[in-house]
């Protein structure tokens, strides 16, 4: 029963047996020069820490493993805790790895204890890395945008200019018809008169060809009605014309005939009339004759 309370209570500080096994540790291993400096954990953003802490383990552990987590985390909630004792306690579970993560630790409080607001210089850095990336990759971002509207601005730029010069090509075509459209109203004025005088003759025409369709239509019912009497009347007219025409030939060669007789009689008449003037011219002389000579 005296060994009871031993069981109970004992911590690995208090057996001597594992206090002497952990200073002949202590002894027999090399530290860093690190591990002597003291750390002020009430200087010291423990949360910060943590997050750190929880991160690194799981990273070497390969598995999340949330005891050696909170046994690392009890560690350091002393308010002096020792690097050495640490890297050995959780050799167990790191093996090699221990006084890897242990220096990255001391150097993390080291600088913790030293920075305002109890956080490492390297998280300070870190954070101001991932602002400066963060804000390149916008201002990146950015760039792209106005070099793609610096690109739709010139394209616009050149469309409108295109637009302009067709616009100055086709001006003087335009100014020239506005000129001239001044100048032909009064052409088209009577040009329109004179078209709707034509649309009014030509609706006048229409109504009179239609008046004429309509008659012409009646007229070709009474057409049909007497197209034998029609016939024979033709027929009728016919030989009257030919007999017309054949009294008109006989009387032109009749009047002919009679101009040709009257023709030759005066032509007669004419050379007879010259003779009879040669008889007396020569009968005249033969009587003047005698008389001179007597």
């Amino acid at each position: 029963m005296g060994d009871a309370g031993f069981f109970k209570g004992t911590s690995a500080e208090q057996d001597a047996r594992f206090s002497d096994k952990q200073k002949k540790l202590l002894r027999s291993m090399h530290f860093p020069p690190e591990f002597n400096q003291k750390i002020d954990m009430k200087k010291v953003n423990l949360k910060v820490i943590k997050g750190w802490m929880a991160q690194r383990i799981n990273q070497l552990l390969g598995i999340e493993d949330e005891v050696v987590i909170e046994y690392a985390f009890g560690m350091l909630e002393e308010d002096s805790p020792d690097p050495k004792t640490i890297q050995i306690n959780l050799q167990g579970f790191l093996d090699k790895n221990s006084q890897v993560f242990v220096l990255e630790l001391w150097k993390l409080l080291i600088s913790a204890q030293n920075s305002l607001g109890g956080i490492p210089q390297q998280f300070v850095d870190q954070a101001k890395e991932e602002l400066l990336a963060a804000k390149r990759a916008k201002e990146l971002e950015l760039a792209k945008i106005k070099e793609q509207e610096e690109k739709e601005r010139a394209v616009a730029e050149e469309v409108r200019k295109k637009a302009q010069a067709i616009r100055e090509a086709t001006r003087p075509t335009a100014l020239s018809l506005s000129n001239g459209s001044a100048k032909d109203t009064k052409g088209i004025k009577h040009a329109k008169d004179i078209k709707d005088t034509e649309s009014t003759k030509d609706a006048k025409e229409d109504k009179e060809t239609s008046v004429s369709e309509h008659a012409e239509g009646s007229a070709d019912v009474a057409s049909k009605s007497a197209a034998i009497d029609s016939h024979a009347l033709e027929n009728e007219l016919r030989e009257k014309l030919l007999r017309e025409r054949v009294l008109k030939s006989v009387k032109n060669r009749t009047a002919v005939t009679t101009t040709m007789a009257t023709t030759s009689a005066d032509i007669t008449q004419d050379r007879e009339g010259a003779q009879e003037k040669e008889k007396d011219s020569v009968t005249d002389n033969s009587s003047a004759q005698p008389a001179e000579g007597t």
